[in-house]
């Protein structure tokens, strides 16, 4: 049986950040950022330029057709955004950006996006903050990407137990592998340096406690409409029950569900520019 070590060893294989990417990233962290020395930073990647401004002019930030430089993006939506565009942008382009064995590249990311964007909408009924409710749902089942770049084959026999079995993809996972796409994603998310409450959403969004923080409530929530709504597609994923405490804790009323659906789907749509053009 594959140990969760071995698998976070495979990952560590996954292509390093761009040296432009990794300084932008430095340059936003710090308490006084410099706009312009972080405009001619990510002038450099052009691919990252392009996706910022894509997603800046779209409807997910409500500027449609008023950003037309880098300087002006990252003054419209502010630097917070623009650290979760770049980060999100950044993850994406560790990954293989083709179909790997069985999993699903376009699939995968599309279901990501989706849920980070229904995240980002609901994260102010539970007080959270939006630009880490974004990251939070990108990254919730960033375990099954690992899987199925960096482990194939034991990522094709977690699907062929959940075929034959008919069982959800962690229950497989767990007799397969010994440990769920939820804990790899969780240790990860830890060595690339995201905050707990991060590690947590990824690790308790399937399962959750009664003790539950708002943005693992948040992100449980995003998941299930996001997969309502048929935003991407993660084989072995179904549409599970919503947990009734989150649900509660989002003050969410039956006649609003509808108008709440579309513009989650609306907003989704847009994410998807950080694909880039194939999407």
């Amino acid at each position: 049986m594959l140990s969760l070590s071995h698998a976070l060893e495979r990952a560590a294989r996954l292509p390093s950040v761009s040296v432009v990417l990794s300084q932008a990233l430095e340059e936003m962290n710090k308490p006084e950022a410099d706009i312009s020395r972080l405009a001619d930073l990510l002038a450099r990647d052009q691919g990252a330029v392009a996706r910022l401004l894509r997603v800046a002019n779209s409807a997910f930030y409500g500027l449609s057709g008023r950003v037309s430089s880098l300087s002006q993006a990252v003054t419209l939506i502010g630097l917070p955004t623009t650290r979760t565009l770049v980060t999100a942008a950044t993850i994406i382009d560790r990954f293989p950006s083709h179909d790997s064995g069985a999993f699903d590249h376009l699939g995968f990311w599309k279901h990501s996006l989706g849920v980070a964007a229904a995240s980002r909408y609901l994260a102010p009924r539970a007080q959270v903050n939006p630009e880490t409710a974004f990251l939070g749902g990108m990254l919730h089942d960033i375990g099954i990407a690992v899987l199925g770049c960096c482990l194939e084959e034991e990522y094709r026999a977690v699907l062929d137990r959940v075929h034959a079995q008919d069982c959800a993809i962690m229950e497989a996972e767990l007799a397969t592998l010994g440990f769920t796409h939820n804990d790899l994603g969780a240790v990860l998310a830890e060595q690339w340096k995201f905050p707990p409450a991060i590690q947590e959403a990824i690790r308790g969004h399937h399962d959750l406690k009664p003790e539950a923080a708002p943005l693992v409530r948040v992100v449980h929530v995003a998941n299930v409409l996001a997969l309502t709504l048929d935003i991407g597609e993660v084989e072995g994923s179904f549409v599970p029950p919503v947990d009734p405490a989150s649900w509660a804790a989002l003050h969410f009323t039956e006649p609003e569900l509808a108008g709440v659906l579309e513009a989650i789907d609306r907003q989704a749509q847009s994410a998807m520019d950080l694909l880039g053009k194939a999407n």
